[in-house]
């Protein structure tokens, strides 16, 4: 008798029920969430005439402490940010556009909000960023990536392509190669240091596979624990996109306060 997984709607589920960001099995993201009144922004880029129009950005505020079915309401979601897109592009416009609200979130971070209860009794309470919400097109240009990506690319900091890195390898060592490759040439570029990446790379679920002779050249000076997290780092290759942007350094100031007041990489 052959059995297949059932699907079991959300509402009849009794186990591992995700509510919001404090259902996470990531002891570091829920130490720094709890206990905290949680903002989360969405970000979104539309255009009243088409594609050809002229661009507006617009930025939404909500509080995920509140159960979803509330937040989702037109009364619970705020316009924190409207701004219309200049025409010619310039390169730190989300930069310049989220400054503002990142110094305040940083003042908020770092002092907290006094309520008055109705007794009179003042509370303080501790304010976060728990997530910003974007589509992959923000989200690169908050992180301070390439905007244009080709199919055959599989960096999008550097924009190397799979052809130029051929290999007789199977296919999961070649694309663990290629990403490591990557993080070789990004090294340079961005003058990251090796603890750095050893560091941002030690959350990362193991993997006891091969390992270019590239790599560990480049890498041997690191301690044996360092070698360790590299050698184990491996994702499906779609997923390395994402996982890349997390271990790169950003001049964009949104990216610094979120590491500076949340501690997390």
């Amino acid at each position: 008798m052959r059995l297949g997984l059932q699907f079991v709607p959300e509402n009849e589920r009794k186990n591992f029920t995700i509510n919001n960001e404090l259902d996470t099995t990531d002891k570091t993201m829920f130490d720094r969430l709890k206990g905290k009144l949680r903002l989360e922004i969405s970000l979104d880029d539309y255009s009243f005439m088409g594609k050809k129009g002229q661009k507006f950005l617009a930025g939404y505020l909500s509080c995920s402490n509140l159960p979803l079915k509330e937040r989702v309401q037109r009364d619970q979601i705020n316009v924190f940010l409207l701004v219309k897109r200049p025409i010619t592009r310039i390169k730190d416009s989300m930069n310049m556009i989220l400054k503002p609200f990142v110094r305040e979130m940083q003042q908020l971070e770092k002092s907290g909000m006094k309520i008055t209860k109705d007794d009179g009794e003042i509370v303080k309470v501790q304010i976060t960023l728990s997530k910003i919400i974007c589509d992959n097109l923000a989200q690169n240009e908050i992180l301070g990536f390439s905007m244009a990506f080709a199919k055959s690319s599989f960096c999008r900091e550097c924009l190397a392509k799979r052809e130029n890195h051929s290999t007789s390898q199977g296919p999961i060592v070649k694309i663990m190669n290629l990403f490591l490759l990557s993080l070789i040439k990004s090294k340079e570029n961005l003058n990251l240091s090796t603890k750095t990446i050893a560091l941002r790379l030690g959350s990362f679920p193991l993997y006891n596979g091969k390992i270019s002779a590239e790599f560990k050249n480049k890498f041997l000076n690191i301690n044996v624990n360092g070698v360790q997290k590299f050698e184990s780092f491996m994702r499906l290759p779609e997923i390395f996109f994402d996982e890349f942007e997390k271990i790169c350094d950003s001049e964009i100031d949104i990216i610094q306060f979120y590491e500076s007041t949340a501690g997390t990489v």
